[in-house]
């Protein structure tokens, strides 16, 4: 138990029984992560799945998804390991935005990195589709005049992608949620507002100059001072976590794993790696 309960305070998860499955996932992977062996993972699942039955609480440890995640570290462990990223759950994704006001020099890049990260998360995004790089490349960069808003969703054109060479475009579509904290629909209508009216990147800084497009690194230097503000270490989680997050959400929420693998326009093989799932 020790160490589970270390896990929630070191990654900022709240002292909640029965154990909630974000909670299980995140501490598998986790300790996939440490390198610990399949035995040891299985150990402590075991040890928790204990503590809940002696004390009468629901044992999430038995869910599809656990079964799953513990058998694809028997898998994948030792030298061949594969992705190993942790996933940004909507509960870390919430105290990310909330950071921001604190982390951002002012207003505008508060807003601009609020909806770089919601739109990661809740839209599947490669970090190639969300910023440009050192060269300021923008071959698969999402363009301000693909975004279409609307009450209750918001529509998103990929024009082409890391699996769409072609061009054949991909629209994403992003409902509206309840929780206004992470709603992507509203977040980005506040983007919106204040974004200078520039063709191009969606994610510019405020001049809008071709030169000020927002960047890799800088989206990924803003996550992990973000994540050291709200006390959590930082060594999983890359900008990809927000991408597998969603998946692992989805797969939470009974969300099929072929409806999974279309959301996010994921391969098959590759899909089936990020979750370590066995894939037929």
């Amino acid at each position: 138990m020790d160490i589970f309960v270390k896990f929630r305070e070191n990654h900022g998860f709240s002292d909640v029984w029965p154990i909630p499955l974000d909670d299980l996932t995140s501490f598998i992977v986790y300790m996939f992560r440490k390198k610990l062996s399949h035995s040891t993972v299985s150990g402590y699942i075991s040890g928790l799945s204990y503590f809940n039955k002696i004390n009468n609480l629901e044992d999430n440890t038995q869910k599809f998804v656990v079964r799953k995640l513990i058998e694809g570290i028997k898998r994948l462990g030792g030298p061949n390991q594969k992705d190993t990223r942790l996933p940004i759950t909507r509960d870390i994704l919430e105290k990310l935005l909330r950071s921001l006001a604190v982390i951002c020099k002012n207003g505008y890049e508060t807003k601009l990195f609020m909806t770089s990260f919601s739109l990661a998360f809740h839209g599947f995004m490669r970090v190639g589709e969300i910023t440009v790089d050192c060269k300021n490349k923008q071959m698969h960069t999402v363009k301000f005049e693909n975004i279409k808003l609307c009450d209750t969703r918001l529509e998103v054109l990929l024009t082409t992608s890391k699996t769409d060479q072609f061009g054949s475009g991909t629209t994403i579509v992003i409902s509206k949620q309840k929780n206004n904290n992470i709603c992507p629909v509203q977040i980005m209508a506040n983007f919106i507002k204040v974004r200078p009216p520039y063709l191009g990147p969606l994610f510019c800084h405020f001049d809008g100059s071709p030169l000020q497009c927002l960047t890799r690194y800088q989206f990924s230097a803003l996550l992990k001072r973000s994540l050291s503000v709200i006390g959590i270490e930082n060594n999983g989680f890359k900008s990809h976590s927000f991408r597998i997050g969603m998946a692992t959400t989805c797969a939470l929420e009974g969300i099929s794993d072929e409806q999974i693998k279309e959301m996010g326009r994921w391969k098959s093989q590759a899909f089936c790696d990020t979750l370590g799932f066995k894939c037929a």
